[in-house]
């Protein structure tokens, strides 16, 4: 709730830079009277926007990856789920089905957690020669790098046996904790995947050396992501988690996509009219006001 205020106050505040308040002498008590039935139905269409807002933010946090809004058939948590924009702009998304995800004990450092197939000599030459950004998106159910946790700045994920420096640290991955099928969160994101709590986050990579390395591998045709911990076969990791049901084994195999406008922006855009309406209402009434007083 004290979220929910906090969020409603700064809102105001923005739509107030675009309706400034006047300070009106005594004269004008119509133009106040305007001024004030203007600012309730402003609260109101505030209020129920954010109500909207702050219902669907689980949803949101998962499905906006550093890149871009992820198509609406990838699931809200679950998988590994992996973006890349090539040199050209394109930008080619997939999603590994959570079934198909190591559950358990390492047996091997590193852990092999997926791998994902597809990426054709058609999907590849979509990319324009390279790439300028990855994200990958990983559920995980105990993964024990959050600060306190035993693996803080201990594991590391690699695409194809490669990672770059800062950027594949789990403890360095904003995360957060939701349901079991995304639509709910439980508390704030934090940094690191917490103990005995499902978090899911997306990894961010943009060094160019790093991008080069994951492209060549990339030849082959497909992307393997692992985990590489400095204490090994200590930890029982579960990336299985997520959305249940068949959808698990589905998966997203590699597609061309293309960026959409967030849903809360969509929102935001539809009430410019009204918005602009209501600061009409008020040119007029301030007009009118000024002729009174001039009689």
């Amino acid at each position: 709730m004290s979220r929910f205020l906090s969020n409603s106050f700064l809102l105001r505040a923005s739509v107030s830079s675009w309706f400034p308040i006047l300070v009106l002498n005594e004269k004008s008590n119509s133009m106040k009277s305007s001024v004030r039935s203007s600012n309730f139905l402003l609260s109101i269409i505030v209020f129920l926007f954010l109500g909207v807002y702050n219902f669907t933010n689980a949803t949101v946090f998962t499905m906006l990856s550093p890149i871009g809004p992820l198509p609406s058939d990838v699931t809200q948590v679950g998988g590994i789920v992996f973006q890349a924009k090539g040199l050209s702009g394109a930008v080619v998304t997939s999603q590994l089905s959570a079934s198909s995800l190591y559950q358990g004990f390492a047996s091997s450092n590193p852990q092999q957690i997926g791998i994902q197939t597809g990426f054709t000599p058609a999907i590849r030459n979509v990319f324009g020669g390279g790439l300028s950004q990855i994200a990958v998106r990983i559920t995980l159910f105990d993964g024990d790098t959050a600060n306190g946790n035993f693996d803080f700045n201990g594991n590391f994920l690699q695409l194809n046996g490669f990672e770059q420096s800062g950027a594949s640290n789990f403890s360095n991955v904003l995360t957060q904790e939701t349901n079991n099928t995304g639509t709910l969160a439980l508390r704030n994101p934090i940094l690191g995947f917490d103990n005995n709590r499902l978090h899911t986050g997306f990894f961010s990579f943009t060094d160019s050396n790093f991008l080069g390395n994951v492209w060549n591998s990339m030849q082959g045709g497909s992307v393997a992501f692992s985990l590489r911990d400095i204490s090994p076969f200590d930890n029982n990791y579960d990336f299985t988690r997520g959305i249940n049901g068949s959808l698990f084994n589905v998966g997203q195999p590699p597609s061309v996509t293309s960026a959409v406008p967030e849903p809360t922006s969509l929102a935001v855009i539809s009430l410019i009219p009204l918005f602009a309406a209501i600061r009409s209402r008020r040119t007029t009434n301030i007009k009118r006001v000024g002729d009174d007083s001039d009689r």
